[in-house]
């Protein structure tokens, strides 16, 4: 015989409410409930590699779909 009873649980959930593009400072909004991506931003995370003048350091930043594409058609990396 199987003997059971019911709990309450307090579940904290983090929902990214807007994010900014760290080039252009546009603001994009989630208007949902929902934790889902916003499609018009891409977050990156840059670790150089052992030994590069940036060794060690981390660099994250958000940025929107035309920014990105701003960047890549640029095509002035030092």
């Amino acid at each position: 015989m199987r003997e059971t009873k019911v709990t309450e649980e307090l579940i904290f959930k983090e929902i990214v409410v807007s994010l900014k593009c760290d080039f252009c400072n546009q603001e994009y909004k989630n208007n949902t409930n929902d934790n889902i991506e916003i499609k018009d931003i891409t977050h990156f995370t840059i670790e150089p590699g052992y030994g590069s003048r940036f060794d060690t350091d981390i660099f994250s930043f958000d940025i929107c779909d035309k920014c990105l594409k701003n960047l890549i058609n640029n095509k002035k990396f030092n």
